[in-house]
This record gives C-alpha cells, sequence and structure tokens, in this order.
C-alpha cells in the first residue's frame, strides 16, 4: 500500500500499488540476516597442502603469469610513455602431469594456449615522489 497525504486537509489516503508491494516483500527478504532468503552461502574453504596435485597446478599457473615483474627503475622525462608486449611460452604439460583433479584422479586440459602475453606501459612523472 502507498500512503500519500493531501495537502489541503493532512488526512492519509490509502492507494493500492503492486510495485511496492513487491519492494515490501525484496526488503523484508532481506534484511533478517543480510543476504535473500532463496539463496544458498557456501562458506566452506578448502586448504590445499602444497603436495597435492591441485595446489601443484594453482603454482604452476601463477608463475606462468608472472612473467618479468618489475626492472631497475630509471629516470623518465615527464609526460614520456613507453609502451610494449610481454611474451611467455608456455611448455606443454604430459597426460602425467595433467592428472590433477580430484586429488590426481582426473585429467585436466591445461594445454590452452602456447604462448602468454600481456601490454606493459611505462609513463614518467615529476621526479623524486614521495
Amino acid at each position: 500500500m502507498n500512503y500519500e497525504i493531501s495537502a489541503n486537509n493532512r488526512q492519509l489516503l490509502m492507494v493500492k500499488s503492486l510495485p511496492l508491494k513487491m519492494h515490501l516483500i525484496c526488503l523484508l527478504a532481506v534484511v533478517p540476516n543480510g543476504q535473500t532468503l532463496a539463496q544458498d552461502v557456501i562458506n566452506e574453504t578448502e586448504f590445499l597442502h602444497s603436495n597435492r596435485p591441485e595446489a601443484w597446478a594453482m603454482n604452476y599457473v601463477t608463475s606462468i603469469t608472472l612473467l618479468s615483474g618489475l626492472s631497475v627503475p630509471r629516470s623518465r622525462a615527464l609526460g614520456s610513455i613507453e609502451g610494449g608486449v610481454e611474451l611467455d611460452w608456455i611448455p606443454q604439460l604430459s597426460s602425467a602431469q595433467r592428472q590433477i583433479g580430484f586429488n590426481g584422479i582426473k585429467e585436466e586440459d591445461l594445454n590452452k594456449a602456447p604462448i602468454f602475453g600481456r601490454p606493459a606501459s611505462l609513463s614518467g612523472f615529476r621526479g623524486n615522489l614521495p
């Protein structure tokens, strides 16, 4: 229900409104615990030991994306911009190395791309930034 106050006699007039009812129902579904009641929330975190196949695969993929990291700092002219691309070759994994799913039972397809690349850019700011 939507309430309107008349300017002349300050009486409350009740006006039926379906969208307002839906807003109230949605609000009441969210307010009690901060999440919608129909939503299943899984609050489990599985900690993998470093000797598990899944942990080995995550470390492998993470090491591929690191590439060169940071280079030695040097002075650049104010407003200068340098651009480039970093590329890395990803070696193909054998069938035994791809047995990582479900604690080493399922073979995963990790040989999707033979190279990995990302753009790199450098810009010059005023010297001696704090």
